[in-house]
């Protein structure tokens, strides 16, 4: 896999689908057939916890808590972390100033924006304290964009219009299925696979899997587009050929 890869989900706001994006990285993986590690900084209750239910919950703002995620970073699992809202910026000086980021690591930080003008001054903080060392990747995760009002402001608008083209995206599931899968506490890709938490059968709705599976691939389309987990890419790659 060569050097090791760390994922970062972040944002300084709540409730801008910090969470859902990293759910949709784990399952990215996993369908990738890349080893993960991963963390729930929600501490000390949990979020993604909720949701994948191997991820182990660390308090990320002390420096125990950030040498059971990093110290055992290594080439042979992608290391997922969900960073807590508020947190994500000062996580990152933390690890600049422990010279994390001089280290020979593939440092992936996805940064959700919420639908607001004040969101773009988080990439400043963000990318001052990553500076050279890391992937900086902009999610915006929204309904749709009508909804997306910084494509609107005046001051951020060319900003905005040139980062885009580079965003991840994320559209809008169906909330009908949001709510079911959110009530359930289960992985996206199980419930596309009609399995509980457990592996075992169930029996969702076939339409409302549908509307998800194809939510999913339009989001592992754009995981792909932008070599999120460059390891990834060559295992798919490999699979095609294998296939054919």
């Amino acid at each position: 896999m060569g050097k090791p890869t760390v994922l970062m989900v972040g944002a300084d706001a709540g409730g801008v689908g910090k969470t859902t994006t990293a759910r949709l990285l784990a399952d990215y993986a996993d369908a990738r057939g890349m080893p993960l590690r991963t963390f729930d900084t929600e501490h000390p209750r949990g979020d993604l916890r909720r949701f994948r239910h191997d991820a182990e919950i660390v308090d990320i703002g002390s420096v125990t808590g950030q040498m059971r995620v990093f110290d055992s970073v290594d080439e042979r699992a992608v290391t997922l972390v969900d960073i807590r809202a508020g947190l994500l910026s000062r996580t990152l000086k933390a690890l600049n100033e422990a010279k994390f980021l001089d280290d020979n690591i593939d440092l992936v930080v996805c940064h959700v924006l919420g639908p607001k003008a004040s969101s773009l001054d988080e990439i400043a903080l963000a990318a001052k304290a990553i500076g050279g060392g890391a992937s900086h990747r902009i999610v915006l995760n929204h309904p749709n964009d009508s909804e997306f009002q910084l494509g609107q402001d005046p001051e951020w608008a060319d900003v905005f219009r040139s980062m885009k083209a580079d965003a991840i995206t994320i559209a809008k599931l169906s909330e009908t299925a949001t709510e079911k899968i959110q009530a359930l506490g289960i992985s996206f890709v199980n419930f596309t696979k009609n399995l509980t938490s457990a592996g075992t059968p169930a029996q969702y709705s076939r339409l409302l899997r549908g509307y998800t599976a194809s939510w999913m691939e339009s989001v592992w389309a754009e995981f792909d587009r932008v070599a999120v987990i460059k390891a990834a890419i060559g295992s798919t790659e490999r699979r095609s050929a294998d296939r054919a």
